[in-house]
């Protein structure tokens, strides 16, 4: 078997991955990204989330502060700008799924880092509470990763899954979602879309022509530019830790074309639109998650507690997505720390955590995996990877 020795080993190239990768490189180390996908931004890029979240303090005015954060507010400036007003004081950047893709190309090829796609982690050898490798499969045959430190960014901790560690878990997971975009839309208001939109689902649930969970369906804020708009809806499909992704994203483009064709005959504005894109995966909101030193509760979350070696901060409400419906949370006050044991292994010394792979109980985690929160989250990573020195 061949061997392949660098300083930081990440796996998973979504948002957490790529903030990882960057800040590691930034400290002057070789990294390798593996990704079990061909292209980069994870649920941001293949799924259109659309808007990040988690970026701005809340506000009761028009006035947004940003979270200081330098990498995050870099990748904002670079991919968004502009906050819009969502609700309840929280604010929203809308952006180009292109030029998000665009941008963490340009930036991992600025920072010399290395990506391997369409590769996922085989076996995780450990020595003495450290990981010693890990072995990948290529298209030119198995290779044996050496790396000083891990960070596990792959979003259902598959790292500490293949090491038998104890995993975060539950019987069942917030509903996926799935957006598609349409063109020739006959509007530019995105309020009477959604409220035309909401109407004509309403009255097919209840002549049993769609699933209930079809009531979530609305415009991605922000998305309705040049008679075009992303329409997201949630799947009437239990998540767990065996849901095959391949599997509910064939799914959800069946949904999307039904739903499509029985909304088109009911509302004039897209009367003669089409069907432009469906993002090829669903986007699963969360599954198992590493345990790390430290487990971020819902009364940490809810309570704005403050921590002395807080690594990244929350401004999210608690979001949780069931049979179509969004249930907030709010927060007690500005935002909350996410500690430093968040992001280390309970157990392995050289293994890290970022992005949606936090050790976060189920209710933290719903405020915690949001774009602007695993942003901060992978640098830290990134980071404290590039401190420890075995």
């Amino acid at each position: 078997m061949n061997r392949y020795q660098v300083d930081v080993l990440v796996v998973g190239l979504g948002v957490g991955g790529f903030a990882a990768a960057i800040s590691a490189a930034e400290e002057g180390k070789k990294v390798l990204v593996i990704e079990k996908n061909n292209q980069v931004g994870g649920n941001a890029i293949q799924s259109n989330v659309g808007t990040i979240c988690g970026a701005f303090h809340t506000s009761n005015s028009e006035v947004y502060k940003p979270i200081s954060h330098m990498f995050l507010q870099r990748v904002v400036k670079a991919v968004g700008g502009t906050p819009i007003k969502h609700h309840k004081g929280l604010a929203i950047v809308p952006y180009d799924w292109r030029n998000f893709q665009r941008y963490i190309i340009s930036e991992l090829d600025n920072k010399i880092v290395e990506t391997w796609h369409n590769v996922s982690p085989s076996t995780v050898v450990v020595q003495d509470n450290d990981i010693h490798h890990v072995e990948v499969s290529t298209l030119e045959g198995d290779v044996e990763v050496v790396a000083k430190n891990y960070i596990d960014c792959s979003g259902n901790g598959i790292i500490s899954q293949l090491a038998n560690l104890e995993m975060i878990s539950s019987s069942v997971y917030q509903s996926a979602s799935q957006v598609f975009r349409i063109e020739g839309v006959n509007s530019i208001n995105e309020y009477g879309l959604n409220f035309a939109i909401a109407k004509s689902i309403m009255g097919l649930v209840k002549e049993n022509k769609c699933a209930e969970e079809f009531i979530s369906l609305s415009a991605v804020p922000g998305s309705l530019i040049n008679n075009r708009v992303d329409l997201k809806f949630t799947l009437p499909r239990q998540i767990t830790d065996d849901t095959s992704v391949d599997e509910l994203s064939s799914y959800g483009k069946k949904c999307a074309k039904i739903l499509f064709s029985n909304l088109r005959s009911e509302i004039d504005s897209i009367m003669n639109a089409r069907i432009e894109l469906i993002y090829p995966q669903v986007g699963i909101r969360v599954q198992q998650r590493s345990k790390g030193q430290y487990i971020l509760t819902e009364q940490d979350v809810l309570n704005c507690d403050k921590k002395e070696n807080e690594i990244a901060i929350g401004t999210w409400p608690i979001e949780e997505w069931e049979k179509g419906k969004v249930h907030m949370t709010y927060l007690n006050n500005d935002y909350y720390s996410i500690p430093i044991g968040c992001l280390k292994s309970y157990q392995l010394n050289n293994l890290f955590f970022a992005g949606k792979n936090i050790s976060a109980t189920d209710k933290a985690i719903a405020s915690a995996r949001v774009i602007g929160t695993c942003l901060q989250t992978g640098y830290s990573a990134g980071k404290l990877a590039s401190e420890k020195e075995l």
